[in-house]
């Protein structure tokens, strides 16, 4: 019985209120039973019996109704309207009134309104029960001796009323703080079953990724290892179609795994150098057979000027491209494809190429145009059967695009064809351009180029590890031209034993492997007691995608990474990168390519030797750091309307709007110590050594938060500048021209440790709210201010945030007083250093206004006139203004 009961209040089928509306029938039903019986006993009036028992019955009929047909909604209309109607009033009119113990229990009335319903049920009910409670107190106070007063039991009847009154009250909030409780559990515990199912679905891409590349690059191998030798054209053109093929269900797999990263949000780019004739015709030859088993002509129209050598993640833009070519070949039955390309120079060292892929296909209907780009979606499959494919290319197409942050657009019509084309910027490199070349209209011909050995190194040698004994046969069969003895291991302890006996130039490790995976074989190679390959150049064999972060938590890391299926020319530009110039006897071409296979190739004395990093509330324009080499760490703005990251998901523009029209201070959030590790890990891609120049530790968590995550690296160092605003954004360009000048790492942390005291920011506020939220000054204080205008004026320096003067006026007037008391001192400012003016929400008119003013005092190019960072515009509030500018010292 118990368990029913158990069961029956707390059944999480039914709603919340559901549940509390049947506690309140099982307390009333009881209390019921209990009143009836001590108003028998004190004899109570007949009207008072009758209220008692009117509760009990209809308390027990609602029970019933909950159990058997379900029918809550009415009793609840139908105990609510029982008690504000007739037995709250009755029984105040005929148990004294105020005197009475039952005023108590028209408070309960109310209650019982708001914690049932909800809606617009809960307005009616609740404004219904309010005014039948204040016409039975308004009727009470106007004629108090219409109510007989009975001494009997008065005092018991009132404490009775005050205690169960209470009871009912204090158990409903038990019980929903009970509710909520079991609710946060289970939230919690889902929480953790779909982070669960995250990472394991995480875990199965890349094992999926694994396992089928293994033998995709066994085919690929074994087919490049027959095209090498063969001199039949059948065989070869075999062995061509061979390659296509593979290369085609290769772009699938990566389709895959890009779906994977796009939707953990873990894809990034890797820019590099590229030749823009190869990437053309690698396009065409992937498509080439295809179109000819198609039976469709093949057209290629190149713009001549389209720089010969451009730079941008060219594997990315393969996969693109690729996607849009092998669909328009899927769906065109007869006719064309055209794949032809432009450019339009953008700024200096960048162009803006535009790709199209026109064919003479099915068509899209125009009301699916806006399904076009959504994950496993496909049209007219009915009508269509014969076309295969999962839906898939097109969503991550889309997706790729975006993160160049690129253009996609599409034109179809039915029946007729479509054109879909993509914009995206890229770099360029010199200024040779591809020139004219063949229009290749009708069929592609395949090229069948002859094999040569990019090197030889008969004195190197090489370890191979690998628990795929196919694999390992096949990159020994790759380099037997390059004359590199080879040996080979297939698990991580076989490895170990080798690496004791033997000196290796270069060791290529599988990255997941049983037992011992290839992170953890490197690791143990760099620390092996008596190892004899400590300081050995160690490639990683992956056909998973490796986690940038997983690996920059460790301070050894991967001379580089191949990517499977292994391609022959790959192989030997990785090596070659790898090998001691005193082994290599041959060289062919000394250029590495990066690209299609090669991901993170830079080894360490190719990255940039020191790069600067700030937090994002250094009032820096996205474009200067980036000119400056200065890469920004976002943080969060948090409102009344959520937590946004800024510059990405919200502006300096879209905040001076909100503050100006909610008049609410927003607060600045420090990213979390992962969001830091990632960051961190990620410039490391690009420089030995990263100096963080943070908001100072008494201005936020920031500080803190990168030191701890600063603890997982070995070359990331976090200077506490005891600045915010400008002031950081001065001393982040003033180290990031010294990196330019080819400072050292330690002489630029010391020195840019020493400047930070000799940074002077100054901000007017547009009122006292600042330092009134800080607590900084009272309330009575900021209220006298704003109300005659009086703007606050704060200095920051240590992390300490002054107040010094005041400003009144209007908002030029206050730009012209601010500039000109900042800059009396002009001596004292350090010559040749910048000047940084930030302010939010200025007019045009205005900015030009501080600029002009500041010419007056100081050199033009040193003048820099930008709006706040989205966290300080936020703190600070609409129409304040900063100056930021150094001190005369030794280090400027």
């Amino acid at each position: 019985m118990r368990e029913k009961l158990r069961m029956f209040v707390h059944d999480r089928e039914i709603g919340f209120k559901e549940r509390i509306f049947r506690i309140l029938c099982i307390e009333g039903l009881a209390i019921s039973v209990f009143a009836l019986i001590v108003a028998i006993c004190l004899r109570e009036s007949a009207t008072k019996l009758v209220c008692i028992g009117t509760i009990l019955v209809v308390m027990g009929i609602s029970l019933l109704l909950c159990v058997k047909d379900k029918l809550t909604n009415i009793s609840k209309i139908v105990v609510a309207g029982m008690l504000v109607l007739f037995v709250l009033p009755v029984m105040f009119f005929t148990s004294g009134g105020f005197d009475g113990g039952t005023v108590t229990w028209l408070t309960l009335g109310i209650v019982y309104v708001f914690i049932i319903f909800s809606g617009e049920q809960l307005l009616f009910f609740g404004s219904f029960a309010i005014v039948v409670d204040i016409i039975c107190l308004w009727y009470a106070a106007v004629n108090p001796t219409a109510f007989a007063i009975e001494s009997n039991g008065r005092m018991f009847e009132s404490g009775a009323a005050v205690i169960i009154v209470g009871f009912i009250a204090g158990s409903m909030y038990m019980y929903q703080a009970h509710e909520y409780e079991i609710e946060r559990k289970i939230n919690n515990e889902q929480r953790k079953k779909l982070e669960k199912l995250g990472r394991s679905k995480d875990k199965f891409y890349a094992n999926f990724s694994h396992e089928i590349r293994n033998p995709i690059n066994a085919i690929i191998g074994l087919n490049e290892i027959t095209l090498r030798k063969t001199n039949d054209e059948v065989t070869a053109a075999n062995a061509h179609a061979i390659k296509s093929s593979s290369r085609l269900l290769l772009n699938l797999i990566n389709d895959i795994m890009d779906f994977s990263q796009i939707q953990n949000s873990s894809m990034k780019l890797i820019e590099a150098p590229y030749n823009s004739n190869d990437f053309f015709t690698e396009l065409v030859e992937l498509v080439g057979t295809r179109a000819e088993e198609k039976k469709l002509k093949l057209k290629l129209l190149l713009d001549p000027s389209i720089p010969a050598t451009m730079v941008g993640d060219e594997r990315r833009l393969v996969q693109v491209v690729l996607n849009l070519l092998t669909n328009a070949i899927k769906y065109t039955i007869e006719g064309e494809v055209v794949l032809s390309a432009s450019c339009v120079k953008a700024k200096e060292g960048h162009v803006t190429l535009k790709i199209s892929v026109a064919d003479t296909g099915i068509g899209i209907k125009k009301e699916n145009l806006k399904y076009l780009f959504d994950s496993f979606s496909q049209f007219d499959r009915s009508k269509n059967s014969r076309i295969e494919g999962n839906g898939l290319g097109m969503a991550i197409t889309k997706e790729l695009v975006t993160l160049m942050h690129g253009e996609i657009a599409v034109d179809s019509v039915y029946t007729k064809g479509s054109t879909f084309t993509i914009t995206v910027d890229q770099g360029y490199v010199g200024e040779e351009v591809i020139g004219k070349t063949d229009i290749l209209s009708g069929n592609v011909a395949l090229k069948n180029d002859a094999y040569e050995r990019s090197f030889e190194a008969p004195s190197a040698r090489i370890l191979v590890v690998d628990d795929d004994e196919l694999n390992r046969a096949i990159l020994v069969q790759l380099l037997k031209d390059t004359k590199v003895k080879v040996d080979t291991a297939g698990d991580g302890r076989r490895a170990l034993q080798l690496t004791m006996q033997n000196v290796y130039h270069t060791i290529l490790v599988d990255y997941m492997m049983p037992q011992m995976d290839g992170l953890e074989l490197m690791n143990a190679i760099r620390i092996q007691d008596g190892g004899l390959n400590r300081d050995t150049a160690i490639v990683a064999l992956t056909g998973a995608t490796i986690s940038e972060e997983t690996l920059a938590k460790y301070s050894t890391r991967f001379n580089m990474t191949l990517q499977k299926p292994i391609d022959g020319s790959r192989l030997e530009q990785c090596l070659l990168h790898c090998l001691p110039e005193e082994v290599v006897e041959y060289q062919k071409d000394t250029t590495v390519v990066i690209g299609d296979a090669v991901t993170g190739a830079f080894l360490a004395e190719n990255k940039k030797k020191v790069k600067i990093t700030t937090d994002c509330a250094c009032d820096l324009d996205v474009e200067v750091a980036s000119e400056n080499g200065i890469a920004m760490m976002y943080l969060y703005v948090k409102t009344p309307k959520g937590r946004f990251m800024d510059t990405v998901e919200i502006d300096s523009g879209n905040l001076t709007g909100y503050l100006t029209s909610s008049k609410t201070y927003v607060k600045a959030v420090s990213a979390s110590v992962e969001e830091y590790e990632r960051f961190f890990g990620e410039q490391l891609e690009e420089a030995q050594e990263i100096i963080h120049l943070s908001v100072g530790a008494g201005l936020g968590e920031s500080y803190n938060k990168a030191c701890e995550a600063a603890e997982s690296f070995d070359h990331v160092r976090v200077v506490d500048t005891g600045q915010v605003s400008g002031g950081l954004g001065l001393l982040a360009l003033t180290a990031a021209s010294w990196v330019t000048k080819g400072v050292g790492a330690d002489k630029i942390y010391s020195d840019i440790t020493a400047l930070c005291e000799y940074v002077d920011t100054n901000v007017v506020l547009p009122s006292s709210d600042v330092f009134v939220q800080s607590a900084k000054m009272s309330a009575v204080i900021g209220a006298f201010f704003n109300a005659f205008n009086f703007r606050p004026v704060m200095r920051i320096n240590k992390s300490v945030q002054l107040f010094v003067s005041v400003m009144t006026g209007s908002d030029d007037s206050v730009i012209r007083k601010h500039i000109s008391q900042s800059m009396i001192g002009k001596g004292r400012i350090a010559p040749g250093s910048k000047v940084i003016f930030s302010h939010v929400g200025l007019t045009h008119k205005q900015q030009e206004l501080a600029y002009d003013m500041l010419t007056k005092y100081y050199e033009p190019e040193n003048i820099i006139v930008q709006k706040t960072s989205v966290t300080v515009a936020g703190t600070v509030g609409d129409k304040a203004i900063g100056l930021s500018f150094y001190r005369r010292n030794k280090y400027i």
